[in-house]
């Protein structure tokens, strides 16, 4: 028997009063940072996956519907961690604090309101309070590989976020929204609110971290510490071509906590000068290959960095077990993302 869903919480205009505990919103503070930076990413990746979402209205209507979402995932993981209390406590201020953000970007982008109308953070509030209705009837996914450690929506959960988002799109786009968000932007999204990953750098950490030690964000304060960190590498040699041309990636992050990716070539033992790529321009790794006829290679291989709407081509070759270990170095070192060109 399915267990009766769970009842939609009602946000208040005013939460917060003198004297109230203040944990449980000061982890809310945290997680809004959170939860609005991955609304953005998503956005961010919906248009580089060539989808039209125009600055102004349309940017802020498909941010609304994205937010409403991750509020209503990360309430489910609030009603499994804390108590009664507990959640509405930090559902709530999770809730407020979104609205905050939302309408200091909109005012700023769009301008006030007009006079005597709802102010964003209010118009926001209402659609909570509206949608989220609706996302209280639908459950976690029944193939959740661990129930404990989170909360993974549905098919009707994840389906409904897509048909919210398909009025916010141009008519060309629509047909394709359900399934991209289903397939991709989703599940990335609801790993990252789920498990603690890191916004900065996409690391993940349990649960109760204050502060990700890879790049200093505080996930408390939604700031970034300062310190100096030692330097790493880690690297990958793709072999001589035919062509008598040696590779080597190098994974390094500097002082500061940025990473880059370094290729270094050589062209008969000379050193050729050395291409870096700041890693935090970059989501994810995308691969593609040709079939070539006639030659001694039955495929020719390529790998991608793809991010912020822009593609550079790093790698292209003959062997499938090197661009499998240059993906597995970048996926591990930094969490890119891995997809099909």
């Amino acid at each position: 028997m399915n267990a009766p869903p769970l009842p939609a919480m009602r946000i208040k205009s005013h939460w917060f009063k003198p004297g109230a505990p203040k944990s449980a919103a000061e982890q809310a503070s945290a997680m809004a940072f959170i939860v609005f930076r991955v609304a953005q990413n998503m956005l961010k990746r919906m248009r580089g996956a060539d989808f039209d979402i125009d600055a102004g209205p349309p940017y802020f209507a498909f941010l609304r519907e994205v937010l409403v979402f991750l509020g209503a995932v990360t309430d489910r993981i609030a009603h499994a961690r804390l108590d009664d209390a507990g959640r509405q406590e930090f559902t709530v201020a999770l809730v407020r604090h979104l609205a905050r953000t939302l309408e200091e970007n909109e005012d700023r982008l769009l301008g006030l309101p007009p006079a005597g109308a709802p102010s964003h953070a209010e118009t926001f509030i209402d659609l909570v309070n509206e949608v989220g209705q609706h996302y209280a009837e639908f459950g976690a996914d029944p193939e959740s590989r661990d129930v404990a450690a989170g909360f993974e929506p549905d098919f009707a959960f994840v389906r409904y976020l897509g048909s919210r988002l398909e009025p916010t799109l141009p008519e060309k786009d629509r047909l394709w929204v359900v399934e991209q968000v289903m397939a991709a932007e989703a599940p990335e999204a609801v790993a990252v609110v789920e498990e603690l990953t890191c916004p900065g750098c996409r690391k993940r950490w349990p649960t109760d971290t204050a502060v990700c030690i890879e790049c200093g964000h505080d996930f408390r304060s939604g700031r970034k510490v300062r310190r100096r960190l030692q330097v790493r590498e880690e690297f990958v040699d793709m072999g001589w071509s035919r062509f008598l041309m040696s590779t080597r990636f190098t994974v390094r992050r500097d002082p500061k906590g940025k990473w880059w990716l370094v290729k270094k070539s050589w062209f008969l033992f000379v050193g050729l000068a050395p291409t870096e790529f700041a890693l935090a321009d970059y989501t994810a790794v995308a691969t593609d290959h040709a079939e070539l006829v006639g030659e001694e290679d039955d495929d020719l291989y390529y790998l991608y960095l793809e991010g912020r709407g822009k593609s550079r081509r790093i790698w292209s070759g003959g062997r499938d077990d090197k661009m499998r270990e240059l993906i597995d170095l970048l996926t591990n070192s930094v969490g890119l993302a891995v997809r099909r060109k």
